[in-house]
Protein backbone atom coordinates (compact mmCIF):
# COMPACT_ATOMS: atom_id res chain seq x y z
CA UNK A 1 0.00 0.00 0.00
CA UNK A 2 2.59 2.39 0.90
CA UNK A 3 4.54 1.70 -2.52
CA UNK A 4 1.15 2.54 -4.55
CA UNK A 5 0.96 5.67 -2.82
CA UNK A 6 3.98 6.19 -3.04
CA UNK A 7 4.17 5.03 -7.11
CA UNK A 8 1.03 7.82 -7.24
CA UNK A 9 2.97 10.92 -5.42
CA UNK A 10 5.63 10.51 -8.39
CA UNK A 11 3.59 10.10 -11.11
CA UNK A 12 1.68 13.28 -9.65
CA UNK A 13 4.99 15.13 -9.67
CA UNK A 14 5.73 13.94 -13.55
CA UNK A 15 2.30 14.92 -14.46
CA UNK A 16 3.03 18.72 -12.83
CA UNK A 17 6.39 18.84 -14.13
CA UNK A 18 4.50 18.14 -17.71
CA UNK A 19 1.33 20.74 -17.33
CA UNK A 20 4.16 23.04 -15.54
CA UNK A 21 6.19 23.49 -18.66
CA UNK A 22 3.08 23.88 -20.58
CA UNK A 23 1.89 27.02 -18.68
CA UNK A 24 5.47 28.30 -19.18
CA UNK A 25 6.51 27.92 -15.53
CA UNK A 26 9.21 26.05 -13.49
CA UNK A 27 8.05 25.10 -10.23
CA UNK A 28 9.78 21.86 -8.83
CA UNK A 29 8.43 20.48 -5.66
CA UNK A 30 10.90 20.98 -3.00
CA UNK A 31 13.95 23.77 -3.15
CA UNK A 32 16.82 21.71 -1.95
CA UNK A 33 19.49 23.35 -0.55
CA UNK A 34 23.35 21.92 0.40
CA UNK A 35 21.97 22.70 3.90
CA UNK A 36 19.20 19.62 3.37
CA UNK A 37 22.00 17.33 2.77
CA UNK A 38 22.84 17.86 6.18
CA UNK A 39 19.74 18.45 8.07
CA UNK A 40 17.07 15.45 6.90
CA UNK A 41 17.93 12.45 7.11
CA UNK A 42 18.92 10.04 4.28
CA UNK A 43 15.72 8.74 3.62
CA UNK A 44 14.05 12.14 3.48
CA UNK A 45 16.36 13.59 2.01
CA UNK A 46 16.45 10.68 -1.64
CA UNK A 47 12.59 11.06 -1.19
CA UNK A 48 13.66 14.82 -2.26
CA UNK A 49 15.35 14.54 -4.86
CA UNK A 50 13.43 11.76 -5.90
CA UNK A 51 10.06 14.00 -5.81
CA UNK A 52 12.11 16.77 -7.90
CA UNK A 53 13.93 14.23 -10.74
CA UNK A 54 10.29 12.89 -11.11
CA UNK A 55 9.21 16.58 -12.32
CA UNK A 56 12.17 17.37 -14.19
CA UNK A 57 11.22 14.39 -16.09
CA UNK A 58 7.77 15.54 -16.84
CA UNK A 59 9.12 18.70 -17.38
CA UNK A 60 11.48 17.72 -20.40
CA UNK A 61 8.72 14.96 -21.62
CA UNK A 62 6.64 17.71 -22.38
CA UNK A 63 9.02 20.09 -23.51
CA UNK A 64 10.39 17.25 -26.23
CA UNK A 65 7.09 17.21 -27.24
CA UNK A 66 6.22 20.25 -28.31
Amino acid sequence: MANEKRGEELTGHHNKGQSDYNAGKYEPPHSITPLDGVIQSDYTFNRLVEDNEKYDEGYSNARENK
